[in-house]
């Protein structure tokens, strides 16, 4: 016969404390402050690759124009490492439940 008859079987992960769930809501959110913040910094970076490289059209610079495609291709990185690197991370430090 099976001696755990009418008992409740118990789960042999342990639970959490109130502590840890605080933590992790708190890691969360700060996950995702960081990419909005990623992002707007790449934006911004990029935007301003842009204004340098249309200005370097206007005058004719050729070094400007360089230095505007190298901040407009490194504020398109930082946005993408933004949006698919860092949300990543909170994966990267949760456990299950």
């Amino acid at each position: 016969m099976n001696k755990n008859m009418g008992r409740k079987e118990e789960s042999r992960e342990p639970k959490k404390s109130v502590f840890e769930k605080m933590y992790m809501e708190f890691f969360i959110s700060v996950i995702g402050v960081l990419k909005i913040v990623l992002t707007a910094i790449g934006g911004g970076i990029g935007i301003w690759g842009v204004i340098n490289l249309l200005e370097s059209y206007g005058e004719g610079n050729g070094s400007s124009r360089s230095q505007g495609i190298k901040q407009l291709m490194a504020g398109g990185g930082i946005v993408v490492i933004a949006q698919t690197v860092v949300p990543l991370l909170a994966n990267l430090f949760s456990t299950t439940e």
